[in-house]
């Protein structure tokens, strides 16, 4: 049985009371309103997931979007980390990052496959034999008709539970000592690691070391969409620049799962000649992608 959402989580609150943005007034009420509205849209998602009638592209979107309310939240716990406290923050950061990854079975199925199909429509032509194969055999996982887990299965009721429970701590989250100066070294850590993770990738573009990078894009971007209506002139970091570069990096990492996945065990029974091809084309699609990423990301920190 799905769990109820967490009071605030059903209809009756305005939109407003969910934005993603830490809006003028106390900024711990604001910290935990923007926090309680990302869990009661997670767990909203999820219930809505798990009913029987959900099909299948209803559900993968709500796995989707209730990911994506976990990095915004652990994004949110980054920024505050210093006010809230290291044992309460790894505590809620685990809770919302096991959650997510509850559901990154289903998610990783969809991404092979939407991966497969950009590559063949971006790299036109003759393909080897065997190729519309193995597309069947991406889709079928895409459809829960492999064992890799469904949308529709366990994994949501119980990442909603999750999150449930992460919903009823947020009121008693110790920001005693969040001040406007806490938002700012927030930004500037998040900045800094994203800096060194770019020069981590410039040394080694490896697969790990991109989405790591890509990880500390996300919080810069996340955090710039919070602070746009606290920060102080110039204004915050290039919001669109940051979500351009993460979308870029994100490319990257579909690839790099999806070339995994071709790679490894789980693709033994899909013919070999059409999993090769698309593993060079991600090789060669992921270059593209650093050539225009890396220059990017010098020209978003610089």
């Amino acid at each position: 049985m799905a769990p109820t959402p967490a009071a605030g989580a059903a209809g009756g609150h305005p939109a407003a009371a969910r934005q993603y943005r830490i809006r003028a007034g106390d900024p711990a009420a604001e910290v935990r309103r923007v926090a309680a509205g990302r869990a009661d849209s997670a767990i909203e998602a999820l219930c809505g997931a798990a009913l029987p009638g959900a099909g299948r592209d209803a559900r993968a979107e709500a796995v989707h979007a209730a990911r994506k309310d976990m990095k915004k939240l652990r994004s949110l716990l980054r920024l505050v980390r210093p006010a809230l406290g290291e044992e309460p923050y790894r505590r809620e950061s685990s809770r919302y990052r096991d959650a997510a990854r509850r559901l990154s079975a289903d998610r990783d199925a969809e991404i092979r496959f939407e991966a497969a199909v950009d590559l063949l429509r971006r790299f036109p032509g003759e393909h080897p034999a065997g190729t519309e194969e193995l597309m069947r055999r991406l889709e079928a996982g895409r459809a829960g008709d492999e064992p890799a887990g469904g949308p529709g299965g366990e994994p949501p009721i119980e990442a909603a539970a999750a999150i449930e429970a992460g919903r009823e701590e947020v009121p008693r989250w110790p920001l005693g000592r969040l001040r406007e100066e806490t938002f700012r070294r927030g930004v500037a850590r998040a900045a800094a690691r994203g800096r060194r993770a770019l020069r981590a990738v410039e040394a080694d573009p490896s697969g790990p070391r991109v989405h790591e990078w890509r990880k500390r894009v996300k919080d810069l971007w996340y955090m710039a969409r919070l602070l746009r209506d606290r920060w102080p002139a110039p204004g915050p970091p290039p919001v669109a620049a940051a979500d351009r570069l993460a979308d870029l990096l994100g490319q990257h990492q579909d690839l790099a799962v999806l070339a995994g996945w071709l790679a490894g065990p789980a693709a033994t029974a899909a013919p070999p000649a059409p999993a090769r091809h698309l593993i060079e084309l991600s090789r060669l699609r992921r270059e593209e992608i650093l050539g225009e990423a890396i220059p990017a990301g010098r020209r978003l920190y610089g």
